[in-house]
């Protein structure tokens, strides 16, 4: 599917068909829209084939009449219980007459790119670009720390399979998100450093926020990756003590309860054993029994009540 997009006074508005200095957007595009943007910028085949790999990397291609970018975006995955939230690369080519941009599905950056204010001044389109990127991370890492912290409640109060599941889930995000933002600051740093990119006061002021959004993005998912290893060793060795503890009280049972049974398993045998020619002899029996029950009992509890040394 193909967008396209005119921008003046630094606002956006949709029209039908291509327009100079305009921007065109182009979703999961076949072979023959794909040709259609070649004949606005003629990009060889080999660098738009790059973008159907969804695990390639951020880099920058210069040529004499355009440049090719391709950057990682985040995507959140509603309903996807295994990976919430990842990243997708999102190719953007810009030339003096067009700003394109390629993804291979609907593009959760782009739909926010598209209320932003934009002039087609130089780099500015792609800046600004690289700056929705940004923010879009810090937003989703937000959502997954207020995710993070409700599991936890919830684990604290019963723990479950599905909780600890959606942690590992958020655990992949974190992941997915802390390598693509390194990537990207490596072609934001490249970017920065190419005097040709950028010579415009404003636009040199944009990329250094550029940077620094990235930086602080990088910054809380590392933050968020430890809180979230430590929560997730914390909970397993909580599950650890509380099988421990299961364990220990049900082998307290079963021995508890071999004490009548041994008794009598030995007064079963045909052997001179105490008190066989008392009449009382059954209930003197069942009041010792009771009472080695009773000491097996209060032995197992002073042994929980045992402190314990950290």
């Amino acid at each position: 599917m193909l967008e396209y997009f005119q921008i003046t006074g630094e606002k956006i508005k949709e029209v039908t068909k291509p327009v100079k200095h305009g921007w065109v957007n182009a979703v999961s595009p076949t072979l023959g829209e794909l040709q259609e943007l070649q004949k606005l910028v003629p990009v060889e085949s080999d660098l738009l084939n790059e973008l159907q790999d969804i695990d390639e990397i951020p880099m920058i291609s210069r040529n004499r009449n355009f440049v090719f970018i391709i950057l990682r975006t985040p995507q959140k995955n509603p309903g996807n219980q295994d990976l919430e939230y990842s990243t997708i690369p999102l190719g953007i080519i810009i030339s003096s007459n067009y700003f394109i941009t390629i993804s291979s599905m609907k593009n959760d950056v782009i739909e926010s790119f598209k209320t932003m204010l934009l002039a087609f001044k130089g780099m500015q389109p792609v800046l600004k670009l690289f700056l929705a990127t940004s923010e879009m991370y810090m937003s989703y890492l937000k959502q997954i720390n207020k995710k993070i912290y409700s599991i936890q409640g919830k684990l604290e109060q019963t723990a479950s399979n599905k909780g600890v599941l959606r942690l590992l889930s958020l655990e992949k995000s974190l992941v997915y998100f802390r390598t693509s933002l390194k990537s990207n600051e490596f072609l934001f740093e490249r970017f920065a450093r190419n005097g040709d990119f950028i010579h415009l006061k404003e636009n040199k002021e944009l990329m250094a926020e550029v940077l620094d959004e990235n930086r602080q993005a990088i910054e809380m998912t590392r933050i968020y990756s430890t809180i979230l290893s430590g929560m997730m060793n914390a909970l397993s060795y909580i599950i650890s003590n509380n099988l421990n503890t299961v364990i220990k009280l049900l082998t307290s049972v079963t021995v508890i309860l071999m004490i009548p049974t041994l008794v009598a398993s030995l007064y079963g045998m045909n052997v001179a054993l105490p008190f066989e020619d008392s009449p009382n002899a059954f209930f003197i029996i069942v009041i010792f029994t009771l009472l080695f029950s009773i000491i097996g009992v209060l032995a197992v509890k002073l042994s929980d009540k045992q402190p314990t040394t950290l």
